[in-house]
C-alpha cells in the first residue's frame, strides 16, 4: 500500500511542478508518522503544511500523541492546514484542543480545505486534481469528526517551501508568489476600516455631547476601564483573619457590618464637647425656619434629572413633573418640616457598590464605594434644604472664598491650576516651592455629625433648622 502512496506522491508533484513551475519546491516524504513529523521540523526555512489524511486506523491514544506531534513540529511562520478523521467523537474536546482547532468540523474536509487554500491565499488550486480523496477515506460514516485548523502564523515572504508527507496520512503542500503582496494589502485594509470605525465612534460621541448626554456618558462607559467595572462582585468575601469564605451568611453579614461601620464611625467622644456650652437653644432663623413654597418645591422637582435610577419607592423623576404632584409633595414636606419627623420609606435606600480601582481587593467590601439610591420624594426634600442653606451661607460669607469644592460656579481645577502657575513662574525665577498635599481617608464617612451641626446651631442661632436636618 506504501508503494501506491508513493507512487501517488510522486505523480501529484510532476503535475503542481508543470502548473507552477518554479514557483512551487515539493518534496514527497512517505515515511512513518512520527518519522515524517521530525523530517518536517528539520526543514527551518518558512514553509505552508496542507496536511490531508486519515488516522482512522490508529488507537485513540496514538491519534493523540500524532496531533501533539503535529503542534509541537510547527515553526514560528509556519503555517498550517490540517484536516483529518478521528475515531473516538466523545474525546473530541480533547482532539481539538491538542491542536488548537478554532474553525469547527467539516464533513467533507478535503474539499472545504482546497476552497479555503484558493479563498484565503490565492493558490488557484485545480479542485479537480484531488479526487483522489474518495479511495483514501477508509470509512466515512457519520459518527466520524473532521477538523480543520488554518493559518497559524502569518508568512513574511513569498518564497515557501512546500512539503508533502505520506503513510496513509497525505500531505499537499503548495504555495504562491504573491503570499507577501496579499498579506500587506490585508494589513492596509485593516487599518483603513480601524481608521473609518474610530472615525465613526468619534462623531456619535460629538454628536450625543450636543444632543443626548445621557447616551454620550452611556458611550464612554464602554469605552477603557468603564467595561473592567462590569465585572460581577465575586460571591466571596475576606475576613478579618485573611481566610476566603463562600458561605451566604457570612457573606452578607461582612458587608452589613462594613458599610454600617463607615455610616456609624467611632469618633472621639471629646469632640462633641467642643461647643455644646455654647449652644443657643429656641431661637429662630427666619430665612431656615419659614414654611416651603410652592416655587421651591417646583424648582428642584423641574431640575430633577431624568432617566435616573429609582430608589426603593420605584418613583422617577419624570412621574412628578406635573402640578398634581407637586402640589402633594408640597403639603408632604410642610408637614415633614413642621413636625421634624418624615416617612419611614425616606429612611431606606438601596445601595449599588461601585469598584473605587481596578487594582483594589475585589472581595473587600470596603474596596467598593456605595452609591445609594434614595426615594425621589426623600431627595427633593433634601434639596429645598440644602438650597435655603448654601443661600444663607453664601449671603453672610460664612464659607471661605479660596473652597472650590462642592461650590456652585466654582471648580477644584481652578486651584489646580493657580498652583501650577504659581510653580511655573517660581521656576523661571530659580526659586523652589514646597507643596503639601493631604488626602484623609474615608473623610466623609467618617465626619464627626455630632461636632458638624453643633457648628451650624452656633451659626447665627440657627438651631431649629439644624434639629430638622439632624433628625
Amino acid at each position: 500500500m506504501i508503494h501506491y502512496f508513493i507512487d501517488f506522491l510522486s505523480k501529484t508533484a510532476a503535475n503542481l511542478k508543470t502548473i507552477y513551475g518554479n514557483k512551487l519546491e515539493i518534496q514527497p516524504i512517505g515515511e512513518d508518522y512520527m518519522v515524517a513529523l521530525r523530517k518536517v521540523k528539520t526543514m527551518t526555512d518558512k514553509k505552508i503544511i496542507v496536511w490531508f489524511g486519515s488516522l482512522q486506523s490508529l488507537s485513540y491514544e496514538k491519534q493523540l500523541d500524532v496531533l501533539l506531534e503535529i503542534r509541537n513540529t510547527m515553526q514560528v511562520d509556519d503555517k498550517l492546514l490540517i484536516t483529518f478523521d478521528v475515531t473516538d467523537t466523545s474525546r473530541k474536546d480533547i482532539i481539538e484542543l491538542s491542536y488548537l482547532d478554532p474553525e469547527g468540523y467539516s464533513e467533507n474536509f478535503y474539499l472545504n480545505s482546497t476552497h479555503r487554500l484558493n479563498r484565503e491565499i490565492n493558490a488557484n488550486v485545480d479542485i479537480s486534481k484531488f479526487k483522489i480523496k474518495n479511495e483514501l477515506v477508509a470509512n466515512s460514516k457519520s459518527d466520524n469528526c473532521s477538523f480543520v485548523n488554518v493559518w497559524i502564523e502569518a508568512i513574511e515572504n513569498s518564497e515557501v517551501h512546500i512539503v508533502l508527507t505520506d503513510n496513509n496520512l497525505l500531505t499537499y503542500v503548495l504555495t504562491t508568489a504573491n503570499l507577501d503582496a496579499k498579506r500587506k494589502d490585508f494589513d492596509k485594509l485593516t487599518q483603513k476600516y480601524k481608521r473609518q470605525y474610530w472615525y465613526r465612534c468619534q462623531e456619535e460621541l460629538v454628536n450625543f455631547s450636543d444632543n443626548d448626554p445621557n447616551q454620550f456618558w452611556r458611550r464612554i462607559g464602554q469605552i477603557g476601564i468603564g467595561n473592567e467595572r462590569q465585572i460581577r462582585i465575586p460571591n466571596e468575601v475576606t475576613l478579618d483573619d485573611g481566610t476566603i469564605t463562600n458561605n451566604l451568611e457570612t457573606i452578607l453579614s461582612k458587608w452589613k457590618s462594613s458599610f454600617h461601620s463607615l455610616l456609624n464611625p467611632n469618633v472621639n467622644a471629646e469632640y462633641n464637647k467642643v461647643e455644646n456650652c455654647n449652644i443657643k437653644e429656641n431661637i429662630i432663623c427666619i430665612d431656615l425656619d419659614k414654611e416651603i413654597t410652592i416655587d421651591e418645591v417646583h424648582k428642584v422637582v423641574m431640575n430633577a434629572k431624568n432617566c435616573k435610577s429609582a430608589g426603593i419607592d420605584l418613583i422617577q423623576a419624570e412621574l412628578c413633573k406635573n402640578i398634581s404632584i407637586i402640589s402633594i409633595l408640597h403639603k408632604l414636606f410642610n408637614l415633614c418640616f413642621s413636625s421634624g419627623n418624615v416617612p419611614n420609606m425616606w429612611n431606606k435606600g438601596i445601595i449599588t457598590p461601585i469598584p473605587k480601582c481596578s487594582t483594589s481587593n475585589p472581595r473587600d467590601p470596603l474596596s467598593y464605594r456605595g452609591i445609594t439610591l434614595a426615594p425621589f420624594a426623600y431627595k427633593m426634600y433634601c434639596s429645598i434644604l440644602n438650597e435655603r442653606l448654601v443661600k444663607w451661607l453664601d449671603e453672610r460669607e460664612i464659607i471661605n472664598n479660596e473652597q472650590n469644592g462642592f461650590m456652585k460656579g466654582k471648580s477644584t481645577i481652578d486651584h489646580i491650576s493657580t498652583i501650577t502657575l504659581i510653580i511655573e513662574t517660581r521656576k523661571k525665577c530659580k526659586l523652589s516651592t514646597y507643596v503639601a498635599f493631604i488626602d484623609f481617608k474615608k473623610a466623609y464617612d467618617s465626619i464627626n455629625r455630632v461636632f458638624l451641626f453643633n457648628k451650624l446651631e452656633n451659626l447665627e442661632g440657627a438651631t431649629y433648622y439644624t434639629r430638622i436636618i439632624s433628625e
